[in-house]
């Protein structure tokens, strides 16, 4: 038995897990900040880091609704129709919940009481539990790496805004540039791209509830609007 205690927390604004890119590196507008206490050990720790262009983020699964109790899953990236071993893949569901991203590191800043790595281009939800925090060398790619099943191409959708969509977001262009490039990669579970009739989804951004509509290769976003905190 091994006891481990986190480091920080994760602080951005995927509030909820639909919605979140299944793997770093595919929303670079998608920022976030690992926050950690100021302590001496901290401050030292992190000394040297901002020599880094990447680094690997080390965290727990800890929004999991079910204990991971099967040896093969059914990758999204399969389409959901072919099962592989969990140690072949990245999914969340394992025998320990521990995750690995490797993210754009991006900087660092202080207050009185705390410490922010700041990352971009990232797969982590918020209040995720992190545990270490390592640099990526050039070592950890090695020139013969095969991916196997990973190679598969992602399907990619084309998306497009309505008037009242690109009216809202007028003003704001990260918020839409980030909208994008999630849909883009079509968050939706693989049963529900089975369905032969097409109903309009929502997730949450933030403080932005997003309706979208998709329809073969191709998704819509219909509406954004501030989250109404009272429903």
């Amino acid at each position: 038995m091994f006891n481990f205690s986190t480091i920080g927390i994760i602080e951005c604004n995927f509030v909820e897990k639909f919605g979140i890119p299944r793997q770093p590196g595919l929303s670079p507008s998608s920022d976030a900040q690992i926050k950690m206490p100021k302590t001496r050990f901290n401050q030292e720790a992190i000394q040297d880091l901002e020599g880094c262009s990447h680094i690997w983020v080390i965290f727990v699964f800890d929004k999991l609704k079910k204990i991971p109790d099967k040896p093969k899953i059914r990758p999204p990236r399969l389409g959901g129709n072919k099962y592989v071993g969990v140690f072949s893949s990245r999914s969340p569901y394992r025998p320990n919940p521990i995750g690995l991203s490797l993210v754009e590191f991006k900087g660092i800043t202080k207050t009185s009481d705390h410490i922010y790595i700041l990352i971009s281009n990232h797969d982590l939800m918020n209040e995720t539990p992190v545990l270490d925090i390592k640099p990526y060398s050039e070592f950890d790619t090695p020139e013969q790496a095969t991916f196997n099943w990973q190679n598969e191409a992602w399907d990619n959708l084309k998306v497009t805004f309505s008037e009242t969509a690109n009216n809202f977001l007028g003003r704001k262009p990260h918020l839409k540039e980030q909208i994008k490039e999630l849909l883009s990669n079509d968050p939706r579970p693989a049963y529900m791209k089975k369905k032969t009739r097409s109903e309009p989804h929502g997730l949450t951004i933030g403080n932005y509830n997003i309706k979208f509509l998709i329809e073969e290769h191709s998704c819509c976003v219909l509406s954004v609007a501030p989250v109404n905190k009272f429903t």
